[in-house]
């Protein structure tokens, strides 16, 4: 565990410094705020309490969308396996998944999935490191916990599972489709989650993805100094006014956090206008913000005394197993809860009425507006003069972070991570060893970082050739882009590289990639230069595990949100 504490010598070392100081032209006009409307109906057990809060919900963001059409109310209902199957069970008798697909088709609403409370906490699946001896078969061994959690069919209230079944993230796509979604699959550790993300991948490679969440959730609650790490993410990945902190790219994955600071949390909507109106006014406006708030929250049906105690009817079944359903005298009065959402539709004629007016541009979103506006390279071909561009800027940035490399590529407005830097330099100075030039473009392929993320700096003397740099890169560049799935997939930044007999660490390797990319005559030389492999992003995340585990901190970046039409 590492105490994660934001610094002046972390934005120096960053290079985020530099990034504010040329920024001091003040930004006039405040940015907007996307509300993401949410509402987890996790309960197979009280059955008729998660009926009507649907169906109470599907009325409310039915209604509003058709009054207010320009503010695009959307609503993401996230389920899990056992309330998937729950909900497919009643279609019959009450239309429910027809209702939930009539609005995935119309835009209206989104399905999820959360594996948060998949039955049941104390039998989700570990990783087994019992025989893992290096850091591959650890990488292994949560791989295949993950995707058991992801399949397979789990009693709904022991959670035993049977391999024979399905359930969790399959269960809820096959009765909803491909979710637009995805969170509470990562329980255990915080510092990167590529072994879940890489079996995430194998059923669905388009949701967004969990990011950072609340300091009072587990395992974030045991990390000193939390505040400030997440704080500092979130200025890493907002570098300019369209970029929210809360929103960044990791492993592929677009993923949205329910935190960027002490100012920034979840939001219940029952609270009512005045808890979002402080949120609001704490809001550095500077920066886009998406922030997250939650509709018919469980709260609202449990009277106070039984909600101290129990986190939610889900914990208190598995709990008490003998006692499934929420017992008599537990739940809330008719007129109270009728008050709860009276509050609930109070704060969304306050944004309607109000606050979208005020604040232009500022709006409802869903997922897929998410993913529409945040745009990668990914996938596509990166022109050599835009990459040029990129390493210009990468190696200007490393001048000042000295021993670090600095934290992402700039060119033409779009960043790219150090893993995208990796990828894309490789495969085309292996050009260059082939055909003896670089090529016009190169296409950026989704790449995993590094398996060992080595604390060793490196060799601090010696020299290579671009020749023999090329030489190295046409060595690595083929399972570098290989994206095919497998339990350990090849497409991994390499830990080491030797190059004429010398042991490079992969950040070593990236820069010299740089120098020769921008100097690609064959018999140039370069000196090598001793380089931590931390950067910004793996300097501040808060973590939980090894460092040596944290190689999914060279894939961050940020994600610009371009505005919607």
């Amino acid at each position: 565990m590492r105490i994660c504490t934001l610094t002046l010598l972390v934005l120096v070392a960053t290079g985020q410094l530099v990034t504010a100081v040329s920024q001091t032209k003040e930004i006039a006009a405040k940015q907007p705020v996307y509300v993401y409307l949410y509402c987890r109906l996790d309960d197979q057990f009280n059955t008729a309490i998660t009926q009507e809060r649907f169906k109470r919900e599907v009325a409310l963001i039915e209604r509003y969308r058709k009054e207010h059409p320009k503010y695009g109310m959307a609503a993401l209902l996230q389920f899990t396996g056992a309330s998937s199957q729950s909900f497919a069970d009643f279609n019959r008798a009450a239309g429910l998944v027809d209702t939930v697909l009539d609005g995935v088709r119309r835009g209206v609403l989104e399905a999820g999935y959360d594996g948060s409370g998949e039955p049941a906490y104390f039998m989700w699946p570990r990783p087994n490191f019992r025989n893992a001896k290096t850091l591959r078969d650890r990488w292994l061994a949560r791989g295949e916990a993950a995707g058991w959690f992801l399949t397979e069919y789990k009693d709904q209230l022991t959670g035993e599972a049977d391999s024979g079944g399905s359930g969790g993230l399959k269960k809820t796509q096959e009765i909803f489709g491909e979710v637009a979604s995805i969170t509470g699959v990562t329980p255990w550790e915080l510092g990167g989650d590529t072994e879940i993300v890489h079996q995430v991948r194998r059923h669905n490679q388009n949701a967004i993805m969990a990011g950072l969440p609340e300091s009072s959730v587990w395992p974030a609650k045991n990390i000193h100094g939390y505040g400030g790490g997440v704080a500092g993410i979130g200025s890493l990945v907002s570098p300019e006014p369209d970029f929210a902190p809360e929103i960044f790219w990791q492993d592929g994955f677009l993923r949205s956090s329910n935190t960027s600071g002490p100012k920034v949390h979840l939001l219940s909507a029952h609270a009512g206008p005045a808890a979002l109106k402080k949120v609001l006014e704490g809001l550095d406006r500077s920066r886009v913000h998406v922030i997250r708030v939650e509709l018919a929250n469980i709260e609202m049906y449990l009277k106070p005394d039984f909600n101290k105690g129990v986190l939610d009817p889900i914990r208190f079944a598995y709990d008490n197993p003998k006692l499934v359903t929420l017992p008599p005298g537990t739940t809330r009065a008719k007129d109270e809860i009728d008050a709860a959402y009276g509050r609930e539709e109070e704060l969304m004629r306050w944004l309607v009425s109000d606050f979208f007016s005020a604040n232009p541009g500022s709006r409802f979103i869903s997922s897929s507006n998410l993913k529409g506006m945040a745009k990668t390279s990914v996938g596509s071909d990166v022109p050599r003069e835009t990459l040029a561009k990129a390493v210009a800027s990468l190696l200007a940035e490393w001048k000042i972070t000295g021993n670090h490399p600095p934290s992402f590529g700039l060119a033409d407005g779009e960043y790219f991570s150090l893993a995208d830097m990796f990828q894309m330099l490789a495969t085309s100075l292996a050009e260059l060893d082939r055909k003896g030039s670089l090529p016009a473009s190169v296409r950026l392929n989704p790449v995993y970082g590094p398996v060992d993320f080595d604390q060793d700096q490196g060799p601090s003397q010696g020299a290579v050739t671009v020749v023999s740099i090329a030489r190295a890169c046409a060595q690595l560049v083929q399972p570098l882009n290989n994206t095919a799935w497998k339990p350990f997939p090849d497409n991994f930044v390499p830990s080491r590289v030797v190059v004429d007999g010398t042991d490079l660490n992969a950040a070593q390797f990236l820069y010299l990639m740089a120098e020769a990319f921008s100097a690609p005559s064959p018999q140039n030389k370069l000196n090598v230069r001793t380089c931590q492999m931390s950067h910004g992003p793996a300097l501040v995340f808060p973590v939980t595990r090894k460092l040596s585990e944290i190689g999914a901190m060279w894939t961050i970046k940020p994600a610009r949100l371009r505005r919607l039409d």
